[in-house]
């Protein structure tokens, strides 16, 4: 939910533009083109987990169908048990 999280669409036909940018759902944020193949943009932030449509546009207000995009809360670890275990592992 945090965002920054790098993200790879991959499809086909992606072209280098100077107006390649993604949609989560209605928050716009710049794509990178890397291949004809995959456009890299990075997760914005948002309030509450869950699905959200991302899309990509090669030029203005020109986007593709959206697929979904999962939004989660990060884990956190409030124990361990056990506290230590063999170098070998198998505990």
């Amino acid at each position: 939910m945090s965002g920054g999280t790098k993200v790879i669409a991959v499809g086909s036909n992606f072209r280098n533009t100077e107006n390649v940018t993604c949609k989560f759902n209605e928050t716009i944020v710049p794509g990178k083109y890397l291949s004809s193949s995959e456009i890299e943009c990075y997760s914005p932030r948002v309030d509450f987990p869950g699905f959200v449509p991302l899309s990509v546009s090669l030029e203005l207000d020109m986007y593709s169908p959206a697929v979904q995009y999962l939004y989660y809360e990060r884990p956190v670890i409030d124990s361990i048990e056990p506290m230590c275990g063999p170098e070998q592992g198998f505990t």
